[in-house]
C-alpha cells in the first residue's frame, strides 16, 4: 500500500551519507559500500539495466518545459509565444533528455494525479511549422533572437534547448542560448528585460495553486486578471468536483496565454543493491517494510 498500510521497521538503523559526486555514489553501490542512491544519473540506466548486483527504480516525478518570460523583449507578444508552441515537437526533445523509461508525453499541466486533465491537448506537441509561420507574420517578427537563460553544467537542459533551436531555425527564428553560472543566472532572472525564456523543471505538486508559474512573481511572470479571479475561486472551492471545474478553466487559460511550452513528464532515477528488498517505486522514498537479504 505504499506510504499507507502496515509499516514494519525491519532495519535497526538507517545511515544517510552525503556524497557530492553522483558517479562516486553509484560506484559505491556496485562495490557494496552503499545500499541505495536516491538521485543516480539517469544516463547510467543502460549500465545497470541488466545488472545482477544493482536494481533500478524510478525516482521523483516532475515536468520539463520552456517557461516564456511574459515580460521579455520578444516573447511578451502572445503570438510569438504561440508560434514557439506551434513549432515545438516534443519527441526529439525528450529523446535527448533521457532514456524512454524516464519520460512520458503528457499535456496535463499538473502532470499526473487527481488534477490531471486533457485540457489544452490540441495545443501540445503540435509540430506545426506552417501555423508557426503564420503567427510569426501576424506578430511582425523582426528577427530578434529569443534568448533562453540556462545554467552552466546542466547539460540535459542545454541539449534539449539545442534541439528546440534546430526546430525554430527553419522558420527564421534564432534561439540564443544564454548559458551562465548559478550566480549570474540568479542576477539575470531578476531583470526580465534581459531574457525571453528559461528552461524549467518542476516537481509535481498536490494542488494547482502550488505551481511555481501561477504567481505574477513566478517563473513566467504571468499577469492576468482572469487568472487571479480563477485562483481565488479555486482556493475557495469546497469539494474536488467544484475545484476540478475551476481548474479546467484555469488550465485552458494557461494554454491560451502560453504560460509554458510543456515537453513532458520525467522521472528521477534511484538504484539499490540487489540484497535490499521490499523497496518500491515512489516519488518520495521510504524505508519501512524494507530489509536486507543475506547474501
Amino acid at each position: 500500500n505504499g506510504p499507507a498500510g502496515r509499516r514494519v521497521a525491519y532495519l535497526d538503523e538507517l545511515h544517510f551519507l552525503f556524497v557530492p559526486e553522483a558517479s562516486v555514489a553509484s560506484i559505491g553501490v556496485e562495490a557494496g559500500d552503499f545500499h541505495f542512491v536516491i538521485e543516480a544519473e539517469r544516463e547510467q540506466y543502460t549500465r545497470y539495466r541488466f545488472s545482477r548486483r544493482v536494481q533500478s527504480f524510478n525516482g521523483k516525478r516532475g515536468m520539463a518545459w520552456l517557461a516564456p518570460n511574459h515580460q521579455g523583449p520578444v516573447l511578451r507578444d502572445p503570438r510569438m509565444r504561440h508560434a514557439v508552441l506551434a513549432a515545438t515537437c516534443v519527441d526529439p526533445i525528450l529523446q535527448v533528455y533521457t532514456h524512454t523509461r524516464f519520460y512520458q508525453k503528457v499535456p496535463a499541466v499538473m502532470g499526473a494525479g487527481p488534477f490531471a486533465t486533457d485540457v489544452g491537448r490540441e495545443l501540445y506537441n503540435q509540430c506545426n511549422p506552417q501555423r508557426a509561420r503564420q503567427l510569426l507574420q501576424e506578430a511582425r517578427y523582426d528577427g530578434r533572437p529569443i534568448k533562453v537563460l540556462l545554467t552552466a553544467g546542466d547539460q540535459p537542459k542545454i541539449d534539449m534547448t539545442l534541439v528546440l533551436q534546430q526546430q525554430l531555425a527553419p522558420l527564421g527564428v534564432d534561439l540564443e542560448l544564454m548559458v551562465r553560472d548559478s550566480a549570474a543566472y540568479g542576477r539575470i532572472r531578476l531583470d526580465r528585460n534581459q531574457y525571453d525564456a528559461t528552461f524549467n523543471e518542476s516537481s509535481m505538486v498536490e494542488h494547482p495553486t502550488l505551481l511555481s508559474h501561477i504567481p505574477q512573481s513566478g517563473i513566467s511572470g504571468w499577469t492576468s486578471a482572469e487568472k487571479d479571479r480563477l485562483v481565488s475561486e479555486l482556493l475557495a472551492a469546497t469539494n474536488h468536483q467544484q475545484g476540478m471545474d475551476i481548474w479546467r478553466r484555469l488550465e485552458r487559460l494557461w494554454y491560451q496565454d502560453v504560460v509554458t511550452v510543456k515537453f513532458g513528464n520525467f522521472f528521477g532515477y534511484s538504484i539499490a543493491r540487489q540484497e535490499l528488498q521490499g523497496f518500491t517505486d515512489r516519488p518520495h522514498p521510504f524505508f519501512w517494510n524494507v530489509w536486507l537479504q543475506k547474501r
